[in-house]
């Protein structure tokens, strides 16, 4: 495994430095990442803003709440489908634009995204996608946080493998392949750098009733719209143009509607889970991407060892309150209920992380299990939680 990994890290540099000698970057900047998710630091007019870059995400949008404050000129209603079952209602922008690292693009639509800022533990401004990504060639390079932007027309030399894209709607569906049971299925799969974990929709769903080992019911992801629910499983691999990736965590939704619905595009949502593993480089104008394996290929599909899902609250999100426990989970058996908050694990106080280092706490690999103090009604429970993955 750390000779592959090594190898593949090889490939990388290599490539890297073809790629200078040949074509160097309009742009370039760094990100963070949080539950999986690209953050980029930019302005939206004279205002600093955190976006969201997500290729699952059509136009530009802003969150109303801040167009509001910022007195950008507003008008008309519309409709935005999001990965929950509700649709969510906004309103056009005039005269708006986010600019990062020399690259300016207009933001055309405000909607309430601040009401995802507690499931992410942080404020949701802005979310930037088919935009950018139509007018260039953007390199995303998981493992060091870091992007480069072309202009379309470059002609980009290899960087990995080649796979063919479909645009739908404006978001990037791809040809995979699962083996589920020992069957293998193609399926169209979106390539979401918006989207926390993979999911198959309801689309291959209602088409192809799954028996299969699952986790309980519980929350499988939040988005525009709500919450999402369903099972979690692991097919036996997926293979992703010249990778095979062996037992990832999958998710079975019950969206009927948005998103993730019957009336879906594709069949497979990849999510963070899966693209971290590669450096990915978007060019829409020659339809295509390409996928170059990084140092994380081989790394597990870790899930969640607890049962509870955690969202944070108050000015600083530090305060963590659990919004759902899992049937027959570790909390379960802790005896943790939905409404309680988690005021310190080990004896560390809670409100010393952040919500997402919160959650790969809870993910980690080799762990017995915590001691939590939580407050009920006002007052201190202690309770011994054992780290039990869910699948």
């Amino acid at each position: 495994m750390l000779a592959l990994s090594a190898l593949a890290d090889a490939g990388r540099a290599t490539h890297l430095e073809t790629q200078k000698q040949v074509q160097k970057p309009i742009a370039e900047l760094n990100f963070e990442i949080v539950n999986g998710r690209i953050y980029i630091p930019g302005k939206l007019n004279s205002h600093p803003i955190w976006i969201i870059l997500d290729s699952g995400a059509g136009p530009s949008t802003v969150d109303s709440g801040l167009a509001e404050s910022w007195k950008l000129k507003t008008y008309g209603r519309v409709t935005i489908d999001g990965t929950g079952q509700k649709p969510v209602y906004g309103k056009q922008v005039e005269g708006a634009s986010a600019t990062f690292a020399g690259i300016t693009i207009p933001v055309t639509f405000a909607i309430p995204l601040d009401s995802l800022s507690n499931l992410e533990g942080r404020h949701v401004q802005a979310i930037i996608g088919h935009d950018l990504f139509k007018e260039h060639i953007v390199e995303i390079d998981y493992a060091r946080q870091h992007i480069r932007i072309f202009g379309k027309n470059v002609q980009m030399p290899p960087l990995g493998t080649a796979v063919s894209i479909k645009l739908v709607d404006r978001v990037p569906i791809i040809p995979t392949s699962l083996l589920i049971n020992g069957k293998q299925f193609k399926v169209g799969t979106l390539i979401d750098t918006g989207a926390r974990s993979s999911s198959m929709t309801m689309k291959f769903l209602k088409d192809h009733p799954l028996k299969v080992a699952s986790s309980e019911r519980t929350i499988t992801g939040a988005g525009l719209g709500g919450m999402t629910y369903g099972r979690i499983f692991r097919p036996e691999s997926l293979t992703v143009g010249s990778v095979t990736l062996q037992n990832p965590s999958v998710d079975l939704t019950e969206a009927k509607k948005g998103a993730l619905g019957a009336d879906s595009d594709f069949e497979f949502l990849a999510g963070a889970d899966i693209l971290h593993r590669f450096t990915i480089t978007f060019d829409y104008p020659h339809k295509r991407i390409f996928l170059d394996p990084n140092t994380d290929l081989f790394e597990p599909f870790e899930e969640e060892k607890t049962g509870m899902v955690i969202d944070a609250y108050g000015e600083e999100f530090s305060l963590f309150k659990v919004v759902y426990v899992m049937k027959g989970s570790a909390a379960d058996v802790a005896g943790i209920r939905a409404g309680d908050s988690v005021d310190a694990i080990d004896g560390k106080p809670a409100a010393s992380y952040s919500l997402y280092k919160l959650r790969l706490l809870f993910k980690e690999s080799g762990v017995k299990g915590w001691d939590l103090r939580l407050k009920r009604g006002g007052k201190d429970i202690n309770v011994s939680l054992a780290a039990k993955s869910i699948i």
